[in-house]
């Protein structure tokens, strides 16, 4: 067989395997072929870490209860050798981690399914709590500064609703003597809502706080999202929730409740320097997730689904978004180089450039990219001078492209830019090597090919993002990365390719004119 044979059968191969998996997905699985934006559902994952020395470990978080907005889809627990229970108490819901011994470093992953249904049916009727007291533990200055508010607020207010809006209006005014003193330091959300508590007490108004997340609608992954209090006040029928810095009344949108009260959200018992962390995720994934829930027959093919992207944990499918699109970076690269003869230094600069256009944003990108390139370069000129040996002059370059972009940084943060912070996620190593490749073609071929090549790498790098950050693009890839498959196909099918570029039709022009006349 010879190799062209053989290259042949194998593209043959490489296409008909994808496209056998891609038609089973698509058609059996029923898959979608477009990002989802029709049934908004997150995956919610809270994060338990904590050290452990050799004992008895008991964990306890509290998970997210029912609601009427947020209906939990599906949830799991990930803890390696650790027995878990659920329990219900009152309106929370609280999960116990133990295990008889451990030690090291231990993490206990928590992670849900949330999706967006109107859930008020199926939830109970509230049970009226019970009417607070006085609270005997306030000083006299307290009790003083409180009536002082509460007078203040009966005047202005006409309902339970009205009078506990007003309440956290007026802990907004930290220039009133009265409430700088009750506030104190502390402007926190959490502390003006325990103080909003307090003076509600003092009008016998039942109050809770309330704790969860807000799911934004982006697409992108959120880390470390921060829990945000809300408070609650019983109005004789229902609960009321009201946001303590803007003090509008009813439950933000997309708020995933994750506790009631002012307990603490999580305890470790037998280890030391426990920490929970969150982070939320709103894209095709969790409309897959949530296709398979509710199909009739969830686990009709689960090795597929298991091999799948969507089985690792929501960093690393964060980090697979980005690096899976570089084949399809590098195709976009390669079309330009051997079919439409576009001169750039290197395939893959042009794909990483492309990568970092993804923080900077593809105009500030580009002048950032020009802008270090070309001061690097008046130094690299600079050093040839010097007669340095390669790779000290490359170190010293490297070390001076770092300088340059903290400065940038720097500079630009200080002018108010928030781009010139983002500089840092450049390439430095493949800036380093653009400035020294682009200073040997200046030498050896002069100045006009070495501008040449670097606009060619810099509009390359343009075409490679918009490409890579297509919405489209991007899910199909994702979902169905099985098509990388016909990417390496075309791939190796160019390999092969001896034929005319594009921008030869244009430099030979003036023959063909010759010989037609």
């Amino acid at each position: 067989m010879s190799s062209r044979q053989h290259l042949i059968l194998l593209v043959l191969l490489l296409i008909t395997a994808a496209v056998a998996v891609f038609f089973y997905k698509a058609q059996v699985l029923h898959w979608p072929l477009k990002p989802s934006t029709e049934s908004p559902v997150w995956t919610v994952e809270a994060k338990l870490m904590f050290t452990a020395s050799d004992r008895p470990i008991k964990a306890t978080l509290y998970l997210p209860p029912q609601q009427a907005e947020l209906a939990v889809v599906d949830e799991n627990f990930v803890s390696r050798s650790y027995g878990i229970t659920t329990i219900k108490q009152d309106d929370n819901r609280i999960s116990t981690w133990t295990t008889r011994r451990a030690s090291g470093t231990q993490t206990l992953y928590y992670r849900l399914l949330v999706h967006q249904e109107n859930m008020q049916d199926n939830l109970e009727r509230p049970k009226a709590p019970e009417y607070p007291q006085l609270n005997e533990q306030l000083s006299d200055a307290e009790q003083s500064a409180i009536d002082v508010i509460l007078d203040r607020v009966r005047k202005q207010s006409v309902d339970t609703a009205s009078f506990a809006v007003e309440v956290i209006k007026q802990l907004r005014d930290t220039k009133d003597n009265h409430i700088a003193f009750l506030m104190g330091r502390d402007l926190s959300p959490a502390h003006r809502v325990a103080l909003a508590q307090k003076i509600l007490a003092g009008a016998h108004i039942p109050t809770r706080s309330v704790h969860g997340l807000l799911l934004a609608g982006t697409t992108e992954q959120r880390q470390q999202v921060p829990m945000t209090t809300l408070l609650s006040v019983w109005n004789g029928q229902e609960w009321l929730y009201i946001d303590p810095i803007t003090t509008v009344l009813g439950l933000p949108d997309n708020f995933l409740i994750w506790q009631f009260g002012e307990e603490p959200l999580f305890k470790v018992e037998g280890g030391k320097n426990a920490l929970v962390t969150f982070s939320t995720k709103n894209n095709i994934q969790n409309a897959l997730e949530l296709i398979q829930n509710q199909s009739a027959d969830p686990s009709r093919n689960p090795t597929l689904w298991a091999l799948s992207l969507f089985s690792l944990p929501l960093e690393a499918q964060h980090a697979y978004q980005a690096l899976i699109m570089i084949p399809i970076g590098a195709l976009v690269i390669l079309l330009l180089r051997n079919v439409v003869g576009i001169k750039t230094f290197g395939t893959f600069m042009p794909v990483l450039i492309a990568l970092a256009f993804r923080e900077t944003t593809l105009i500030t990108g580009i002048l950032l990219f020009i802008f270090i390139v070309s001061l690097g370069l008046a130094i690299r000129f600079y050093l040839e001078h010097l007669k340095l040996l390669l790779f000290p002059r490359i170190a010293a370059v490297l070390s001076i492209v770092v300088l340059i972009m903290m400065a940038t940084s720097i500079i630009g943060h200080k002018l108010g830019f928030d781009y010139g912070v983002t500089i840092t996620l450049f390439p430095m190593v493949i800036l380093t090597m653009t400035i020294e490749r682009m200073s040997v073609v200046w030498e050896e071929r002069g100045a006009w090919d070495a501008m040449v090549q670097g606009a060619g790498s810099l509009f390359s790098a343009s075409i490679a993002y918009l490409v890579m950050t297509n919405d489209y693009a991007k899910h199909l890839v994702f979902v169905f990365p099985e098509l990388l498959l016909i990417v390496i196909a075309m791939m190796l099918l160019m390999g092969r390719y001896r034929g005319y570029r594009l921008s030869e039709l244009y430099r030979f022009k003036s023959l063909v004119n010759n010989k037609a006349s």
